[in-house]
């Protein structure tokens, strides 16, 4: 079965759609092309250095108050003198969806994260730790006081960065959503935590990492896997970006081979495509995965949203599923996300319509 590949869906009745808060990878299409520069760590995301605070208020929410980009709103502010050295954050995200088949619907909605971050920086070396873990959200938002991510960066000179800790290795296009199908199905989803040791370079125009992992102890043993991955990135112009991702991993004796082919481009300032074309082998089963995302900001902080996803396995032809829909984010002030995205799910022998609505408050 052959499905059409199309994300030139246009909806103009959304009138509120938003930007994504934090490593999101589109930032691109306004020059930003290092992740360090917005981010303590340099693959993005988690604690933001004190300029990408400020660029949360001043370019991504639609409104936004002198210093409310600070912690809680504004209402605490590290002092000035240890600005630079301490770092707080934390996330928030409540997610309700819901699915309708041809003979039946359900819907959930369930406390999906509830985190702290901490961070203390040097000039050359970085401490970075997460606090609380809800184990399974859709079956008890009870949440553990546990640390599913920290690290140590080193930078031993200018450009050249060593990490080690636990944390998620660098791979393809960086993406938060852990429920993109370029994610899940290479399992680079939140439960399968790794300890992870990696080398990071980054210049101007060129990124590139290698890596080692190997999932921690309290990891399903049929799903703890031992390798490595290698990306290659490169910034082409003011404002788009090609790269290359390679992984290699093994665990109860079957080896996983993954090539990860992906790009921003940036037609404005407003408008962008994100997409990658991951090809996924298990023993003798190979997998494709596409997805393409067209966005375009209407006003600042305000972001409409078409996507489309196809995997295909090519050692069964009825095991193809196509994914496509349209939603938007909205970011009405610094710390606060809203995004909601609807998909019409397509297999062979059936469809569905699935919606998803997203709140995040960061500190």
């Amino acid at each position: 079965m052959n499905f059409p590949i199309s994300t030139t869906i246009v909806v103009l009745f959304f009138l509120l759609t938003i930007n994504k808060t934090y490593a999101f990878p589109d930032t691109i299409r306004h020059g930003y092309t290092n992740c360090t520069t917005c981010h303590i760590s340099p693959s993005g995301g988690g604690l933001l250095t004190n300029y990408g605070r400020s660029l949360s208020r001043e370019l991504m929410s639609t409104w936004g108050y002198k210093d409310e980009e600070n912690l809680l709103q504004g209402l605490f502010k590290i002092p000035d003198h240890l600005a630079d050295t301490i770092h707080i954050g934390g996330d928030i995200r409540y997610l309700s969806k819901g699915e309708v088949k041809s003979d039946e619907s359900e819907s959930e909605g369930f406390l999906m994260q509830s985190q702290l971050r901490f961070g203390f920086a040097t000039d050359n070396i970085k401490f970075i730790l997460s606090l609380g873990k809800i184990e399974n959200p859709q079956e008890s938002e009870k949440m553990r006081w546990v640390s599913p991510e920290y690290y140590v960066l080193w930078a031993p000179k200018e450009e050249l960065f060593i990490r080690a800790g636990r944390f998620e290795p660098i791979f393809g296009l960086r993406m938060p959503e852990h429920n993109l199908w370029i994610k899940s199905e290479i399992g680079f989803v939140p439960w399968l935590e790794r300890d992870s040791f990696e080398i990071i370079y980054e210049s101007e125009k060129q990124f590139a990492s290698l890596a080692g992992f190997q999932s921690i102890s309290t990891v399903n043993p049929a799903l703890q896997t031992t390798g490595y991955t290698a990306s290659l990135y490169q910034i082409l112009g003011e404002s788009n970006r090609l790269g290359v991702s390679f992984m290699n991993q093994e665990g109860q004796g079957i080896r996983k081979k993954t090539i990860s082919l992906h790009g921003i481009f940036s037609f404005s300032e407003k408008c962008y495509l994100l997409t990658e074309n991951t090809s996924h082998w298990v023993l003798n089963q190979k997998n494709d995965i596409q997805f393409i995302r067209l966005g375009y900001e209407l006003i600042r902080g305000l972001n409409l949203l078409t996507q489309t996803q196809l995997l295909r396995n090519f050692n069964s032809s009825t095991s193809e599923k196509l994914k496509w829909g349209f939603g938007f984010n909205w970011l009405p002030r610094p710390h606060l996300e809203l995004m909601t995205i609807y998909d019409k799910e397509q297999t062979v022998s059936k469809q569905s319509d699935e919606f998803m609505l997203l709140l995040h408050y960061y500190l």
